[in-house]
């Protein structure tokens, strides 16, 4: 069994039996591996309750796990891990989607960039485990 196939399959299981932390943590750690690869600088968000900001917080808003920089355009990542058999889409809940619009809100009015977009990206890091394209 290659170093692929091997990935695959703990992936598998994770999906089957692990706990969310477990999975979201390997999630990240796929995101990590892919940011390194492809040559992005990122910043990985500490997430937990003494770490999130007050006026987030009463917001409603989530923190992303990830903001990356791709050249000057600073955009936020939240990694998933999900087995996804056959499926080529995968979407956020409409209640995760509000938590990262206040968080976007937030950002625009913390960090007063009003006139600059701030993209959000959810991912899987399906592609980084064989399927589809890297």
């Amino acid at each position: 069994m290659d170093a692929k196939e091997r990935m695959l399959r703990i992936a598998a299981e994770l999906a089957k039996a692990g706990s969310r932390e477990l999975k979201g943590e390997f999630g990240e750690q796929r995101a990590m591996k892919w940011f390194e690869r492809h040559g992005y600088d990122y910043y990985r968000f500490p997430q937990t309750v003494k770490t999130m900001p007050k006026s987030l917080a009463r917001r409603g808003g989530k923190r992303p796990d990830f903001a990356v920089d791709f050249g000057g355009d600073m955009v936020y990542f939240d990694a998933k891990f999900h087995l996804l058999p056959d499926a080529t889409e995968f979407a956020l809940e409409e209640v995760k989607l509000q938590k990262f619009l206040a968080f976007r809100e937030w950002v625009r009015d913390e960090m007063a960039t009003k006139d600059s977009e701030t993209s959000f990206s959810s991912s899987t890091p399906r592609s980084s485990m064989g399927g589809g394209s890297s």
